[in-house]
């Protein structure tokens, strides 16, 4: 199996306090000021979409290979102040980065897919949506409450994300802020404060540029392991997945 280091990155205070004005997730795992988190830790954890993005930003200036689908699990937290390794393997057919710290521990793993996959017919009716619009604040909702609903987040195309050039470049800003979109849905609506965000997949090969929104459908919560599942349409098809600690 080859492996090549394709970027590594210590995130400090000023990266952590600029990526929260980009994606307003400002849930306590991801704050400067919380004495204890859901992750029972008093160190601020590094968001995992800016892992990825670091993640697709450090492959395109590796390789600039047109990107199909990409699968990310987020495994591990990564705190402040700790050098973070990215690795990219070529294990036959699979193509993937890991995200390591310093202990070499994999704190993401991140699948990419360099060929079409069957195009996903839309499944979210465009009806009874609610409109959520991106502030700081929470509301302290039983995030139940929001399963077997869908909501829409408008995404800014004027939002500049300079500390990703390359993949603003080829996919837009736009794009990047829809994957920032999805942490805000997370981290700060459901499941919210308590949450961790595990898994995050979607299509590129599918952007529809026109709309300039996402579609979150809470369309399943797992009791065995606080699980949610969520769907993603509009601009970008994803698929959320979050666990609800207790």
């Amino acid at each position: 199996m080859k492996n090549s280091l394709i970027g590594e990155k210590i995130f400090i205070k000023k990266d952590q306090t600029n990526f929260l004005k980009l994606s307003l997730d400002y849930n306590q795992a991801h704050r400067l000021d919380v004495k204890q988190n859901q992750f029972k830790s008093k160190k601020t954890i590094v968001h995992g979409v800016n892992l990825l993005l670091y993640a697709i930003e450090y492959f395109l200036n590796y390789e600039e290979k047109k990107i199909y689908n990409i699968n990310c699990s987020f495994l591990k937290p990564v705190f402040l102040n700790e050098k973070i390794k990215f690795y990219f393997y070529k294990n036959g057919k699979d193509n993937f980065i890991e995200v390591e710290n310093y202990k070499k521990e994999i704190c993401a793993k991140i699948f990419l897919f360099f060929l079409k996959s069957k195009k996903l017919k839309p499944s979210i009716s465009k009806s009874n949506i609610s409109e959520i619009k991106r502030v700081k604040q929470y509301k302290n909702l039983d995030p139940k409450k929001y399963l077997k609903k869908k909501y829409k987040i408008k995404l800014q195309k004027d939002k500049k994300f300079s500390i990703f050039p390359k993949t603003s470049k080829i996919y837009g800003n736009i794009f990047c802020d829809a994957i920032c979109a999805s942490s805000y849905f997370i981290g700060m609506k459901c499941p919210g404060k308590k949450a961790i965000f595990t898994n995050i997949r979607f299509n590129i090969e599918m952007i529809k540029k026109d709309l300039k929104f996402l579609l979150f459908d809470v369309y399943s919560f797992d009791s065995r392991f606080n699980l949610f599942s969520i769907k993603v349409e509009g601009f970008l098809q994803m698929k959320l997945q979050s666990i609800l600690t207790r």
